[in-house]
């Protein structure tokens, strides 16, 4: 065993290094450069192997596909004025009351967390809500934590919502049905809870009433803003059609968003350097790279944890699924839900379809929803729990909203373990 922990070492440094270089970015390394370095320095030393670059580009290329696509289509209908849209009618809806604009902002992000995924809520409603509490004279501090938070646990009932649930959709076979019967109404809890808990915890801060102007009403007339608006509106249709009949979902992803692109380009709605800043191009080595590191890390610790699942699967009750879930919370916390995701995925390939926990419950169905609760709604607690948190306070601070990462975690402790715990319980009786 101690021959064993020595041996894993060498990946496990280059992995906490990575994600070091990750957070930081000295010098402006891009989180896709230190990703790569990783994947180079594990290569050379043969923690991993050519074959783990092949199965990364083999595994995530069509995930990838789709979130190039889905990027391109919020990109433009960000430009095309749809979020502002949106977020007005969020306004009117508040009435006059601050904390009802606070649900009503956070209905929205799931909404659009839930449909167009966590990534774009962060990056294209945090600036929306900071534009929109500055020019009411707000405390912008509860609303950008009700964006960061509502993007990590919307993102749990679909797998279009979250890089991770896709890479549980593609690599494990988890159906699109799956998703659905099993986690939907978990996620309705998660976000009740998350939601009342953010209102109960913030309600000295936000204000009693609030002055709204009648805007937003109508649908503009923009050739533009239509175009956009019934192009995501036809892509999520066609998503929900591909799910449904277990198609993959960059088929239904990319042509719309060519398309657009391409008649934005054409009738110079756009300029061709705004499509190209829409996508965010280092995604794609980000993901192949952080693919390398974790196999590197995996190889190594593969004898360690070949045992884990039988060993959880013998637990009584519902507690392999709550064990499942808050481990994988904890781990998502400690090193990013993507490679951590990476890695519980390579474990539960291994593990027999036919297997049973010993409250008779399919072992790898319950392993993965456990994961999947663990990755989506864990990340509620640090900083560097999900890419999406760190977008969406990134996003507030270049709007002058500084949101420490001390608030988020205080705020966190209060707001994920029981937002945890209610929708394992729910998940559990789903299982039975």
């Amino acid at each position: 065993m101690g021959q064993l922990v020595l041996a894993s070492g060498g990946p496990l440094s280059v992995l906490a290094l990575t994600l070091g270089l990750v957070l930081t970015r000295p010098r402006r390394l891009s989180e896709a450069s230190a990703a790569v370095l990783g994947a180079v320095v594990v290569l050379i030393a043969g923690w991993a192997r050519p074959a783990d670059v092949a199965a990364g580009v083999r595994d995530t290329a069509g995930v990838l596909v789709f979130l190039v696509a889905m990027m391109l289509l919020a990109g433009l209908a960000e430009q095309a004025g749809v979020f502002h849209w949106a977020a007005g009618w969020a306004l009117l809806l508040a009435g006059r009351r601050g904390w009802l604009l606070l649900a009503s902002l956070y209905l929205l992000g799931a909404l659009i967390t839930l449909l167009l995924s966590l990534d774009v809520t962060a990056v294209m409603l945090t600036p929306i809500i900071c534009a929109l509490v500055r020019r009411l004279r707000l405390d912008p501090v509860p609303f950008v934590l009700a964006c960061a938070f509502v993007a990590n646990t919307a993102s749990l009932a679909l797998p279009v919502s979250n890089l991770t649930n896709i890479l549980v959709y593609d690599l494990l076979g988890v159906g699109f049905w799956d998703f659905v019967r099993y986690l939907a109404l978990p996620n309705m809890v998660a976000l009740a809870v998350n939601l009342g808990l953010l209102v109960v915890l913030f309600w000295h801060r936000l204000p009693g009433t609030i002055t709204v102007r009648a805007e937003g009403r109508r649908l503009p007339a923009a050739p533009f803003f239509r175009w956009s608006l019934g192009t995501l509106a036809a892509t999520v249709m066609l998503l929900f059609i591909a799910g449904l009949r277990g198609w993959p979902f960059w088929p239904a992803a990319a042509p719309p968003a060519v398309l657009l692109s391409a008649l934005s380009l054409r009738r110079r709605w756009v300029a061709p350097h705004a499509l190209r800043h829409a996508v965010a191009w280092g995604l794609p080595p980000f993901v192949v790279g952080m693919y390398v590191v974790v196999a590197a890390v995996y190889h190594s610790l593969q004898p360690l944890v070949a045992g884990l699942p039988a060993a959880v699967a013998q637990l009584p009750g519902p507690l392999p699924l709550l064990a499942t879930t808050f481990g994988t919370a904890a781990g998502a916390n400690a090193v990013n839900n993507l490679p951590l995701s990476l890695a519980m995925i390579q474990l539960l390939r291994t593990v027999d379809p036919a297997m049973v926990t010993a409250a008779g419950a399919n072992l790898r169905t319950t392993l993965a929803m456990g994961m999947l609760l663990g990755v989506n709604l864990g990340p509620n607690l640090t900083v560097i729990g999900s890419l999406a948190t760190m977008l969406c306070l990134s996003t507030a601070r270049r709007q002058g909203v500084d949101v420490p990462g001390t608030a988020f975690l205080r705020a966190g402790l209060v707001v994920a373990p029981p937002m945890l715990l209610a929708a394992a319980l729910v998940l559990w009786l789903l299982l039975r």
